[in-house]
């Protein structure tokens, strides 16, 4: 029981953050769209979007390819302090409308 223990104790801090364990560290729920001016939705609507993400052939903007008539551009993608794409909807927006997007840096 005790060598069990130790290695739960060990073992467990050691593991690496997940993109969602970073996500929790910096989005606070205060962000806000620079162009829109909406508040960002808080953790539980923000999700990772890496696979997602595409760029506009014109290059002036991306677009999510789960969502591919809706063009974000990117004045409005704001950087992502962990590195990944995250996209934050409001669950109960009937539009779907994206509420803030976060890149990484030098996208």
């Amino acid at each position: 029981m005790r060598s069990t223990a130790f290695i739960i104790v060990i073992v467990v801090p050691a593991l690496p953050a997940t993109p969602s364990a970073a996500h929790d560290h910096w989005l606070n729920g205060q962000e806000v769209d620079p162009i829109l001016k909406l508040r960002c939705c808080g953790p539980d609507d923000t999700k990772v979007v890496d696979g997602l993400v595409r760029f506009s052939p014109g290059g002036d903007s991306i677009y999510f390819a789960d969502m591919p008539g809706l063009r974000i551009p990117f004045s409005r993608v704001q950087p992502s302090p962990d590195g990944h794409w995250w996209r934050s909807m409001s669950a109960d927006d009937e539009t779907g409308a994206i509420r803030c997007v976060f890149g990484p840096y030098g996208y």
